[in-house]
Order: C-alpha cells, then structure tokens, then sequence
C-alpha cells in the first residue's frame, strides 16, 4: 500500500502514483489477539535497571483485553532502590530513567507514588 498524503489515505501502489512524487510506506506486522504480555525494559542511561519491569518485584500484571494489561500496586526492582538511595546531594534530587518496550504502543502512568522513610535507610535502605 503506499500514501501520497503522509498517510491520511492509502491505495495500492501502480505506475500513476509512483510518477507524482515521493511514496510514504506503512509496515505492519500483525500478531493475532490474544496479545502476549508485553516486555517493559528500564535503563537508567546505558546501565539496565530492569530486564523486564512488568513482573519485577513480585508484581503480576493482569489481562484487561486482548491487548491490554495493567498493574496495579507495583513494587519497583531492588536496583531501582539502590539507584534512588545512592543519588548524591541532600535536598530533591531528579533521576532519570527510561522505559523501552517493543511492544508496548501505549503505557499509562495515571498515578505513582514513592514513598521513602529516611529513618529506614540507615537501618537497611529505603522502603
């Protein structure tokens, strides 16, 4: 299939169309429903946080539809904690972290909440 009008409509390529300027190319690659269980990586910069940070922690994602999954009440990997409790300075510190999946079209954060209780962490790390 090809576009001439960065993809608003699509036809099949012939001679006409190929003539009228450059073709736009949409590949698909179809997996049948049910979907599997998505795979979500975390890095923090070229370091692997997680290999897979659905399942991390003890967390069971569960199937919402044919393609959706969500989890609820997830507990982040033991190196996402040591990366946070490591992070130098003594007032709010940012750390970024990025998620990767290649399967994953969309993913939804509609709440997150990190709790840490410093008291805690000098008798064994955060909480």
């Amino acid at each position: 299939m090809v576009s001439l009008d960065r993809g608003a409509s699509w036809g099949a390529a012939d001679e006409a169309l190929t003539q009228n300027g450059a073709l736009l190319v949409q590949l698909f690659h179809s997996v049948p429903d049910p979907q599997p269980e998505p795979t979500v990586r975390l890095h923090q910069g070229a370091a692997l946080l997680s290999g897979n940070l659905l399942p991390a922690g003890g967390n069971t994602p569960v199937r919402q539809g044919p393609r959706e999954f969500v989890l609820q009440g997830a507990s982040l990997p033991e190196s996402v904690s040591n990366l946070l409790a490591s992070a130098p300075g003594s007032e709010k510190v940012t750390t970024a972290m990025s998620l990767f999946s290649r399967a994953v079209a969309d993913v939804q954060i509609t709440r997150l909440l990190l709790e840490y209780d410093p008291f805690q962490a000098s008798a064994g790390g955060p909480s």
